[in-house]
């Protein structure tokens, strides 16, 4: 079956996360990561992951859809960036909502695999059924072949998942330990050797105790790091 993809990208100016999003898909330093959210999605089927801004959700989605769309074309896709809805009543039902954001009827009808990604999923937190009837229905039941990817600027508490349905930016007891937002050593480290080789007519050369230090300072951040590196440029370093 062709995978399909529906993308709604946000009207906005490039930010360094969205700009880090084109570096990391063009090098393979989120792979592990990547694979690991996929392999973790079809064993739990609703995932939920957590983060503050630039901390690399978006960049995540974009990296899930191009490793699901690669490993597995029986599959079909939808990734969908879910913008607010204040002419939506807050008790609409759920496939009103989805229909509002974008989500394709077809998608919704089809009994083969799935996988919807809803990206900025915060913005729909007003809406009960789409939770309580959608949600939780697919978190506790999980009858329609479907797995969900919910991206998200906080968690709810209200949303029924179970710790290993969870990623947040580092891997703690309260959440799933196989995958983390933030970017691990090896990951850090090749995402600055793809900035360099984009930049080498800037001249833009990290020796490994800077690359370090940027780590340490950062935590692996990936908005901050990219954000970092720019300054350092700017100001000639």
């Amino acid at each position: 079956m062709l995978t399909r993809a529906t993308d709604l990208t946000r009207a906005e100016n490039q930010s360094p996360a969205n700009v880090l999003v084109t570096l990391c898909l063009q090098s393979s330093a989120r792979h592990h990561s990547v694979s690991a959210l996929w392999e973790q999605q079809q064993l739990h089927r609703v995932i939920q992951i957590c983060g503050p801004p630039s901390s690399g959700k978006s960049t995540l989605a974009s990296l899930l859809v191009s490793h699901v769309s690669r490993t597995s074309d029986s599959t079909e896709i939808c990734s969908i960036v879910c913008p607010s809805l204040p002419q939506l009543p807050p008790y609409s039902h759920w496939t009103s909502v989805l229909h509002s954001i974008g989500v394709p009827g077809h998608f919704l009808e089809s009994h083969g695999p799935r996988l919807l990604i809803l990206d900025d999923a915060q913005n729909l937190r007003q809406f009960r059924n789409f939770w309580n009837d959608f949600i939780k229905r697919e978190t506790t039941e999980g009858t329609r072949n479907l797995c969900i990817s919910l991206f998200s600027s906080y968690s709810d508490e209200t949303m029924y998942l179970s710790p290993k349905q969870t990623v947040s930016c580092r891997p703690l007891p309260t959440n799933n330990p196989s995958v983390s937002l933030y970017l691990a050593w090896e990951e850090h480290d090749e995402i600055l050797s793809t900035i360099c080789e984009a930049r080498k007519a800037e001249a833009l050369v990290l020796s490994g105790e800077v690359k370090e230090f940027l780590y340490s300072l950062t935590s692996g951040h990936p908005g901050c790091l990219f954000g970092l590196v720019n300054a350092m440029k700017e100001a000639h370093v």
